[in-house]
């Protein structure tokens, strides 16, 4: 029997350190202690420790940490999942305040010399990581996503780099459309639009004719426009999720295209504009639970907007399977026929955590 972990074999050192990765939420902070413990744990957990990596800050500083990571060189390969967080915000309102648009501003800061040497290495970086599969770019959202877009765009279209065939799911702002030809092979696709996005932009993402799951996030857009020009090439879509406050009864039905859509995520309903109002504050539930009245009153609505949407979902895709919305979950498989009173009879599989 081996006296002490060093001295088990390979395979079992890598199961453990995967257990140990994924055992709690500190796992990946105590994976990397127990690394430093000796040669034998160090190389059993370094394709755990460096299978996702995250790198934040200014345009200098990223690059500057990007450079680390090529420089050793064995650890790249290692890499699957790849998080980039470019925090521009403070020079382009810097740049604002001393006159110019958002726009103008963009460009301006993409000419810049940290702009161009960050997203050069970046290109190298995203060359040498040839298991990657998963890319992240953010901000995805506010003020700081248009910026980081336009360096991004600007840096990366002048740089040789070659289609990422291995990468397969993808997450950035709607404006970085770069990584829309770059990464060809997307299953998984997750985009936020903001409200400047128009439906040039979503022409370009939807040459990704092979994307199984779209997750889109509507910053301040309350129309779907943009959504429906970009799932139009998408015949291959089994599941959608938006986040969005929109009139569900005016926005749904312009996805009826979508006749391979399985699963639908929905969100909040309170936000699908169904006449269903619940306290947005602790002290607004505190007066519920005075008032039995109101509270039944509540529950009423709320059923009553849960059987409307679950209506409006099966018209709209009969070959729905399952419907996720105001944090519970619909199994439409266990349907047996088309009617209506029996999907109002069914219940969630997995109910809210309040009552409503």
């Amino acid at each position: 029997m081996p006296a002490c972990l060093a001295d088990l074999d390979a395979d079992v050192l890598h199961y453990l350190c995967r257990q140990v990765h994924v055992a709690e939420w500190h796992g990946p902070t105590t994976l990397k202690a127990l690394s430093v413990t000796n040669r034998q744990m160090r190389a059993a957990a370094l394709s755990t420790v460096f299978s996702a990596v995250r790198i934040g800050g200014t345009l200098h500083q990223s690059g500057e940490a990007m450079r680390g990571i090529i420089a050793a060189k064995s650890l790249v390969g290692y890499i699957r999942t790849f998080t980039l967080r470019l925090e521009v915000l403070e020079d382009c309102l810097r740049d604002m305040e001393a006159g110019g648009d958002y726009k103008t501003c963009g460009a301006r800061l993409a000419i810049t010399r940290d702009a161009l040497e960050c997203t050069a290495v970046l290109a190298q970086l995203l060359m040498a990581m040839c298991g990657l599969q998963s890319l992240n770019i953010e901000p995805r959202r506010g003020v700081g996503a248009p910026f980081v877009s336009s360096v991004l765009n600007h840096g990366l279209s002048m740089a040789v780099l070659q289609p990422l065939d291995h990468v397969t799911s993808l997450s950035s702002s709607s404006c970085c459309t770069v990584f829309a030809a770059v990464c060809p092979a997307v299953i998984r696709l997750s985009i936020c639009v903001n409200s400047e996005s128009r439906s040039e932009e979503a022409q370009k993402w939807a040459v990704q004719p092979q994307v199984a799951f779209l997750e889109i996030d509507l910053a301040g857009v309350y129309d779907l426009t943009y959504v429906q020009e970009l799932t139009k090439s998408l015949p291959c879509l089994a599941e959608l999720s938006i986040k969005a406050w929109m009139d569900i009864r005016r926005e749904l039905p312009r996805f009826e295209h979508l006749r391979a859509l399985r699963v639908l995520r929905l969100g909040a309903l309170d936000r699908l504009d169904m006449g269903y109002h619940p306290p947005q504050c602790g002290y607004g539930w505190d007066e519920l639970m005075d008032n039995p009245a109101a509270m039944d009153s509540l529950l009423v609505g709320r059923r009553r907007a849960l059987n409307e949407a679950k209506r409006l979902a099966r018209s709209v895709f009969p070959n729905l399977e399952k419907l996720h919305i105001d944090r519970a979950t619909f199994d439409f498989s266990r349907l047996k026929t088309d009617e209506f009173d029996e999907l109002d009879a069914l219940e969630a599989d997995t109910a809210p955590d309040r009552a409503l």
